[in-house]
């Protein structure tokens, strides 16, 4: 229900908003302001495991199947276009998609913190599908709702961090375990995905050469044979629309992962091999799709 009303003065709207779902009750209370033309919020929030589909719209672009609960107190302060939030809570049973790996984790309960309008998450442990364990912690920046930008770092043990397909993917697909960092950086879009990691054993990824773009756009593979190894050095560039992401990841690729070179897709002409070396993959919104670096075939 909501109650809706004026102080005796005229000057403050009194508002005190409960809603229920589900048996449970949040409420906003307090008023606004109509001589304070500087900070005319004054609401005081209290959210009973809220579910957190209602956060959706400002993460919608990166995040899928969602689930969750919130519970917090929140003050509300500022002006309707640039609400100044701050206050505490927690998150109970949360899990999501990263849709453009296509890894599905779960959130141990985790502690937040509000401040000026910038969440802080303490950190929290995660599992991936594989019931692997790893931590998080960061920020999410709300002070400009039409641009909620991310600080976010996730150490990794073994956990799996990709498992696409061609079609999710055509630039590089597959299973993908991996020790070390990610990290996501900026506003969601045009968001920055960092890596700095190392290649786990049930990893096995598909890289594909050849291509039927323009002549501008190219793959090199360079193959420097010795007695005991070859080295690939791998060049792959493209005019690539990521829509709004771009990526950063520095690989240390070990023998324990697959790496699959497909070099005609349509004749199933491929090269599978296991070996260890350093690759880069990047990627901005005014640059090109690169991936290169050697690879030495064991």
């Amino acid at each position: 229900h909501a109650e809706i009303s004026t102080s005796d003065s005229l000057q403050k709207v009194l508002t005190d908003i409960v809603w229920n779902e589900a048996g449970k009750s949040h409420y906003i209370k307090g008023y606004y302001d109509l001589v304070d033309k500087t900070s005319p919020l004054h609401f005081n929030a209290k959210l009973d495991r809220l579910d957190l589909l209602h956060i959706e719209p400002l993460i919608q672009d990166i995040l899928s199947h969602k689930a969750g609960l919130i519970v917090g107190d929140l003050q509300i302060t500022g002006t309707p276009e640039k609400p100044i939030i701050n206050g505490e809570g927690n998150l109970y049973r949360a899990e999501m998609t990263v849709n453009y790996i296509g890894t599905h984790y779960r959130m141990d309960p985790a502690h937040y913190s509000v401040k000026n309008s910038i969440i802080k998450l303490d950190e929290f442990k995660f599992r991936d599908s594989l019931r692997r364990t790893g931590t998080a912690s960061g920020t999410i920046d709300l002070r400009n709702l039409n641009a909620v930008a991310l600080d976010l770092r996730f150490d990794l043990n073994k956990m799996l961090v990709m498992k696409t397909s061609f079609e999710q993917n055509e630039l590089f697909y597959g299973t993908a375990i991996a020790s070390g960092l990610i990290t996501l950086k900026g506003p969601v879009s045009s968001l920055v995905i960092g890596a700095d990691a190392k290649t786990e054993r049930g990893t096995s990824v598909f890289i594909p050469i050849s291509d039927s773009r323009d002549a501008e756009q190219h793959s090199f593979v360079q193959f420097i044979s010795s007695r005991k190894s070859i080295t690939t050095n791998i060049i792959k560039k493209y005019e690539e629309d990521l829509e709004g992401v771009a990526i950063d990841f520095n690989i240390q690729a070990t023998p324990d992962a697959e790496i699959t070179l497909v070099m005609d897709v349509q004749a199933g002409d491929y090269l599978k091999a296991k070996g260890s070396g350093n690759i880069k993959v990047n990627y901005s919104t005014i640059s090109t799709f690169n991936m290169f670096g050697d690879y030495t075939i064991k």
